[in-house]
């Protein structure tokens, strides 16, 4: 896999030593002095995350990037790996260019096999769900299932999320489609649920396979970005990348799943039932 944002903060800051995490849910078990070192380091924090996005986990383009040479390159490498992959399992490689438009113009949105099939020309969702496995098995992709609370188990006819695993990920899809834009919000909520997949105990099979990490949906249209089920149960996860983040800004986490962790793009605040953190806070724990 890529290297993690904790990884390529262990290069770029080799000086800055910050705690790990095991399980998510140890998280919101953190005190305020607890992240004395993180806001000491906070602007490198702030900075590497900025850089993560630019640069993924491959050793190659952070290579490039601390080298301050193009990566024109490594984008046609890695798009050639990926359509030779894809070649050897026997797929057609310019299905790549059409499934790569909804893809990135559904990042964070619910969308099901058939509107994704409908939307590519492929004609039957089964072809459309086919790829979208061979890509999550192969860590291009990932895709998450909408969570049933009353028994944590996927809905099976809901959408799916479907994210770039990688920031590079996206880089490499948006040559199909230079006119595109994606927002780093958009970006940002992939990365987490990136790293979140991290943790999950079925990474190491596929990401095809995923059934401890799902998004949640409520009849009356509330949702949660990210919920998590680890060892002390479901832990609910809502990213906020904007300027200003309050802590009512997760009062559908508390009402629905009684505590969560609020990420933010700058705002650290300790709350009741509640822990708001800058995004690159929880990306350097895990």
């Amino acid at each position: 896999m890529p290297l993690s944002f904790r990884q390529f903060l262990s290069i770029i800051y080799p000086q800055i030593k910050l705690a790990p995490i095991n399980y998510i849910s140890e998280i919101l078990e953190k005190k305020e002095a607890d992240f004395f070192d993180f806001r000491m380091y906070k602007t490198e924090l702030e900075g590497a995350l900025h850089a993560y996005l630019k640069t993924g986990g491959f050793p190659a383009w952070i290579d490039a990037h601390l080298k301050g040479e193009s990566d024109e390159h490594l984008l046609m490498t890695f798009r050639a790996i990926i359509e030779g992959d894809m070649a050897r399992l026997k797929k057609t490689t310019s299905l790549l260019m059409h499934i790569a438009l909804p893809i990135l113009k559904h990042i964070g949105t619910p969308v099901d096999w058939k509107k994704l099939a409908v939307e590519t020309g492929m004609g039957s969702h089964h072809t459309a769900h086919d790829y979208i496995n061979i890509l999550s098995d192969s860590y291009i992709l990932y895709f998450l299932q909408a969570l049933d609370t009353n028994k944590n188990l996927p809905k099976l006819r809901k959408g799916k999320k479907i994210y770039p695993f990688d920031p590079i990920i996206s880089t490499i899809l948006l040559t199909y489609h230079p006119h595109l834009r994606i927002e780093d919000s958009e970006l940002i909520e992939a990365v987490v649920g990136g790293h979140l997949l991290r943790k999950s105990q079925f990474i190491n099979t596929g990401l095809s396979s995923i059934s401890d990490l799902f998004y949640w949906h409520s009849k009356a249209g509330k949702e949660v970005d990210f919920v998590f089920l680890d060892q002390k149960g479901l832990q609910s996860i809502e990213v906020k990348y904007q300027n200003h983040v309050t802590l009512r800004d997760s009062i559908t986490m508390i009402r629905h799943f009684s505590n969560g962790l609020l990420l933010s793009k700058k705002d650290f605040e300790v709350g009741p039932n509640v822990l708001m953190l800058p995004i690159s806070w929880f990306l350097a724990m895990i």
